[in-house]
């Protein structure tokens, strides 16, 4: 390894080492927290026929997404680290440093001078948009795709293919498509990679690459994992805005948050214009390895327009394997200086890269600091829900009211908010305002689900207006939080009719005794004490 390709590995270090000092965050939550499977190493076979959300508790359909190795990388952090954050951040880190020194490799076997190389893998390796991809635990998959990627590469691409590399380079593919599904493109840049260094297709390499392939494929379809719901309609409406945002992205050192979301968002077109400028200088600067590189990022990109087309979630970590493509462009373009002026855009790259991405490393310290962060700089009740839910689950039951309040004002309230915005009431012992913010949601434009209505009537009883009570919970069918059987069962039994009790609980099948218990508390509470007493005696007939 050569001193300077040693210097970088430490300024990443340096940079992203204070992760070490972070939670977990955003989808980690879930993920990671509420993950039945991966906090055993005996369920890692099972990783592997299985949906990378199946696991979760209370996750239900397919995602479409099999990842399988990132479930073993999960399983090998719980069992080393328990429920630690500091060594989850650790391992992702490490595959940072290790995907870093695989493409300082590959750009090496591509004939690049030391500096640009440099100039090149800093960009990958420093940009602020990798932060999302090092910090946000759950998408550590982005990076070890990158690393296989680069192995892959870096095998299949060499001046002699012995059987070893050939197995390696199929391995190595395998491995990165049960990371991320992207890396199935890999084809394709191998026949590039050939066609800049003028040599014929190794038709030995692209086999090994199709059989890494194949394996990946019949995996998955043994695994019963179906493709992500996408629209090619979708992507191709979302994409002038993704991409706009995404100019800004590249060109701005400012703090990175959470994605935005193209719903809620003012996109400023203008930011394509110095990114179109920047593009047309590199083309015009590069080489054939410059063309590869912008081919690495086209391909590695592409299939998120047919996320962000689905979900218009315009997210850092989509780019993570982009930023090596453009950073093989800008390092074609930086050989064609003279050696020193390669130096001073290598220097200046690293430099002003580290000191912008390490501005960022605070701000994904906490789940709150990230939520708080993204709203004061993005306000919108997207932002501001998903903040509100951050809250409540770190318990900060007040604060989560009024941002759920925020997030659910007319004209355009924010559908998850209006599932939790009377339920927070209720967890906060105020009754009266679970029943007066759910009329408000409502009047607001919040559509009249279960989640809202039922805590509403609920709050409505608990505060004694029963007619109300009864009326919204009777609008409700199917009831998931169980709270407008209370109310339409209690309101009876408030009329001396005990036949709802007996009806809902056999609709239960059975534990008539724990529904009599539940809705004897909810009179009791109310004002009804004798009302509870009988309910609570037909409970034990």
């Amino acid at each position: 390894m050569r001193k300077t390709d040693a210097l970088l590995l430490v300024v990443v270090v340096a940079v992203f080492g204070p992760s070490v000092f972070g939670g977990f965050v955003y989808d980690d939550q879930i993920l990671i927290l509420r993950n039945e499977l991966t906090d055993s190493l005996t369920n890692v076979p099972a990783f592997f026929s299985m949906d990378l959300w199946e696991g979760v508790w209370g996750h239900e359909g397919d995602s479409g997404f099999y990842r399988p190795l990132m479930l073993v990388g999960l399983a090998l952090d719980r069992a080393l680290f328990g429920l630690e954050p500091s060594g989850y951040h650790l391992h992702s880190v490490a595959w940072l440093l290790l995907g870093v020194g695989l493409l300082l490799a590959w750009f090496r076997q591509l004939e690049l001078p030391p500096a640009a190389a440099i100039a090149g893998a800093a960009l990958y390796a420093l940009h602020p948009i990798q932060v999302e991809a090092v910090m946000f635990i759950s998408a550590r998959n982005d990076l070890m795709a990158a690393a296989f990627l680069f192995a892959a590469l870096l095998l299949l691409t060499g001046d002699e293919l012995p059987t070893w590399r050939v197995v390696l380079g199929a391995v190595a593919v395998l491995a990165g498509a049960l990371s991320k599904e992207s890396v199935v493109l890999v084809p394709f840049l191998l026949v590039a990679a050939d066609r800049v260094r003028d040599r014929p297709v190794r038709w030995e390499a692209i086999g090994a690459a199709l059989g890494g392939i194949l394996g990946y494929v019949l995996l998955r379809l043994q695994a019963g994992v179906g493709a992500p719901e996408a629209s090619v309609g979708d992507a191709f409406t979302q994409m002038p805005a993704a991409l706009a945002v995404y100019a800004r992205s590249f060109l701005d050192p400012g703090l990175r948050l959470v994605g935005p979301s193209l719903d809620h968002v003012d996109v400023v077109y203008l930011w394509c214009v110095p990114a179109v400028l920047v593009l047309a200088g590199i083309a015009w600067t590069t080489d054939r390895r410059g063309y590869l590189g912008v081919l690495l990022a086209a391909l590695t990109s592409a299939p998120a327009a047919l996320v962000i087309g689905r979900t218009h979630l315009v997210a850092d970590r989509y780019l993570t394997l982009a930023m090596a493509g453009i950073g093989l462009a800008v390092a074609a373009s930086c050989a064609r200086l003279p050696e020193r002026p390669q130096r001073v855009v290598a220097g200046l790259l690293v430099l002003g890269l580290a000191v912008a991405t390490s501005r960022s490393i605070p701000v994904w310290n906490s789940d709150v600091d990230l939520r708080v962060a993204t709203a004061e700089a993005r306000p919108n009740p997207h932002t501001i829900g998903s903040l509100a839910k951050t809250l409540e689950n770190a318990g900060e039951l007040d604060a989560a009211a009024e941002a759920y309040r925020a997030a659910t004002q007319a004209p355009e309230p924010y559908p998850h908010s209006c599932f939790n915005v009377t339920a927070i009431h209720l967890k906060r012992g105020d009754a009266e305002s679970a029943a007066s913010e759910g009329l408000r949601a409502l009047a607001a434009g919040c559509e009249a689900s279960p989640e809202l209505v039922a805590p509403m009537a609920l709050g409505m009883a608990l505060s004694g207006d029963w007619e109300q009570a009864e009326a919204h919970a009777r609008w409700i069918d199917a009831d998931p939080t169980g709270q407008a059987v209370l109310v339409r069962v209690g309101a009876a039994a408030r009329r001396g009719d005990l036949e709802p009790l007996g009806v809902e609980a056999a609709a239960r099948g059975g534990g008539k005794a724990e529904l009599a218990e539940q809705v004897a508390w909810l009179l009791q509470t109310s004002g009804y004490p004798e009302s509870a007493r009988r309910v609570r005696e037909e409970g034990l007939r």
